[in-house]
């Protein structure tokens, strides 16, 4: 048994039961809430020699391994390893802003309060942390706890910039305090785009075989947004493993996102459908999309300003690298795009794609090496190191497709 992973296990636990996991008396509430929960039965001599209240050499049994890993929301002991190789998670200590952040929403269901206000108090604590990432690292943490954080504020806000930082750290806490099968499909496809973006391609395949186990007919039932961060994995899967790009939208037996329901969510999964076509460098599939009449997805009302500034980049992209928007039309667009505010979750990450394409739109303008040195600083702040590979996709394309003066592509 390796210690480091029984150690990974027992953190895990004591950070979900909320309990020091040091006496007879929480082993007793340990075991109560395990029954509860699993309605499963682990004897309090167990407990105790697992967590060292009853000195002596044990090595639990695969089964109590198992019990306990799917207490903490796993599949298997066998799971809970492969997601944990790295050192297990540590429990902070409480800091005033995470007890802060948890007395304000611990009690706010998530299901009753007005969007709009909701929106600006998250914006607002948005802006706090990016400007002292120490108080991000609490924060996490506290948000996975409940359900309003996960909902409001790991999900809705997927912090691009942070993905690979304490958003990232994050998810491994909302997977430890996750309650359904969706919430944990929905941060095992967050974590394939992170090490998509950060080229650690063994992490990505462990953790797109983890998606790739859930039924479709069960992924069907999940909502909108979910939907398309699957679909979007499945792009981003095709991409590391160098196949042929599937035809996601065509085929029957594939899974959709609804076109009907709710108007945010359906618009959020197809942006990530989208992003992923352009971050893979399909950009007449991305356009074709992002064109499509019932979708709809750019100035339409029921997305805030910020989210149609991401869409219409993403058009931007896609339409000039595949030759649909000309060299002169591209480059307004572009002048006006770069003087637009960028929301705080995504100013890095959208501000290299506006770099990048900066130096498409003007091969020949001086000063590129200023614009490389942003780039640079921007990669080794987010992680985000694919987009040296991304640079390399857009400029093949713009050469292999003889693109003359208006930008449209010569047959």
């Amino acid at each position: 048994m390796n210690a480091c992973i029984l150690e990974a296990l027992k953190d895990q636990v004591k950070l979900r039961s909320n309990l020091e996991c040091n006496s007879f008396a929480d082993m007793q509430q340990l075991q109560q809430e395990i029954r509860k929960t699993m309605n499963e039965y682990l004897s309090l001599q167990t407990l105790n020699r697992l967590f060292g209240i009853i000195r002596n050499d044990f090595s639990p049994s695969l089964n109590t391994l198992n019990i306990i890993a799917q207490y903490l929301q796993y599949n298997s002991f066998r799971e809970f390893v492969e997601l944990n190789d790295k050192p297990g998670l540590l429990k902070k200590l409480a800091t005033f802003e995470s007890k802060f952040i948890f007395s304000v929403f611990s009690s706010l269901d998530p299901d009753k309060d007005d969007g709009q206000v909701l929106q600006t108090v998250i914006r607002n604590i948005l802006n706090i942390t990016n400007e002292d990432p120490q108080i991000a690292s609490g924060l996490y943490p506290a948000m996975a706890s409940i359900p309003f954080g996960r909902r409001y504020f790991l999900e809705r806000y997927v912090n691009m910039d942070s993905l690979a930082k304490h958003y990232g750290d994050g998810l491994s806490y909302y997977l430890l305090y996750a309650k359904s099968r969706e919430e944990q499909f929905f941060a095992y496809n967050l974590h394939c785009l992170r090490y998509f973006l950060t080229a650690e391609h063994e992490l990505f395949i462990r953790y797109f075989a983890h998606i790739s186990g859930f039924p479709k007919e069960e992924i069907s039932t999940y909502q909108p947004d979910r939907i398309g961060h699957y679909l979007a994995s499945i792009i981003l899967d095709q991409s590391v493993s160098g196949k042929q790009p599937a035809q996601l939208f065509a085929t029957t037996d594939n899974i959709g996102i609804p076109r009907s329901g709710n108007k945010p969510l359906v618009y959020q999964g197809w942006y990530r459908v989208i992003e992923a076509l352009v971050l893979t460098g399909e950009f007449e599939r991305a356009w074709e999309k992002l064109n499509d009449p019932i979708l709809s997805l750019s100035g339409n009302n029921c997305v805030d300003v910020d989210f149609q500034t991401q869409v219409n980049l993403l058009r931007l992209i896609s339409g000039f690298y595949s030759g649909n928007i000309p060299l002169i039309k591209a480059r307004q667009i572009f002048a006006e795009l770069n003087t637009r505010p960028l929301h705080t979750t995504v100013h890095d990450y959208c501000t290299m794609l506006l770099l990048l394409l900066k130096k498409s739109l003007f091969p020949k303008a001086v000063g590129h090496k200023e614009t490389d040195a942003k780039i640079d600083r921007l990669i080794m702040k987010t992680g985000f190191v694919y987009f040296h590979t991304y640079e390399k996709i857009v400029k093949e394309i713009l050469d292999n497709e003889l693109m003359d003066i208006n930008g449209k592509k010569r047959y």
